[in-house]
């Protein structure tokens, strides 16, 4: 087994049901919606940045994806470029 699939081995170990990825540059939202999501018993990864996003998609494998759509200006991505990265990916 490798690192990578232990450590998504190990988050389902860990709770049942779908992971969810809250990619947002806000920490208030990120905060709110982790808490909103967790109250409801789900499973959250955060990301901060869209490369925070894809490496944590790649770690995680999580079902669900909440992307903010407009990240920072000075970053060189968007949520709908980091959506079609994540698509792309291989399984």
């Amino acid at each position: 087994m490798t690192p990578h699939d232990l450590s998504h081995h190990l988050l389902r170990e860990a709770h049942f049901g779908p992971i969810l990825l809250i990619a947002d540059d806000s920490k208030t939202m990120r905060t709110i919606t982790k808490h909103a999501l967790e109250r409801e018993g789900l499973q959250t990864v955060e990301a901060t940045t869209p490369l925070e996003a894809i490496a944590a998609a790649d770690k995680y494998c999580p079902d669900i994806f909440l992307l903010h759509i407009t990240f920072a200006a000075d970053s060189l991505t968007d949520g709908y470029r980091i959506c079609r990265t994540l698509r792309d990916m291989p399984e």
